[in-house]
């Protein structure tokens, strides 16, 4: 994943190019949110509450949101009718 960071002051632009369309992509973030993010281990949506959930997985695996649907649309489409109602354990 091509990514590079360039901060002014107190805000950070984060520029990444999508894996699969090859697409670039700039996220403005608060600088002390993006430094929280790369050293406290706290989960992305807690330090970026004001990215979308497409923005914040492009930070996580590099993958712009249309692509990330697109990978996922057929899994969505496909009826249910193969998954039983319940499933009893075997009893030990």
């Amino acid at each position: 994943m091509d990514a590079y960071e360039a901060k002014f002051g107190n805000l950070t632009i984060l520029n990444y190019t999508c894996r699969m369309c090859k697409k670039s992509y700039a996220l403005k973030v608060k600088t002390e949110d993006y430094t929280d993010y790369c050293n406290s281990g706290k989960l992305i949506q807690n330090c970026f509450p004001y990215l979308s959930a497409g923005e914040r997985e492009l930070i996580i695996s590099g993958i712009c949101d249309t692509c990330f649907t697109d990978m996922f649309k057929d899994e969505e489409s496909e009826p249910e009718e193969n998954m039983p109602e319940s499933y009893e354990y075997p009893q030990q």
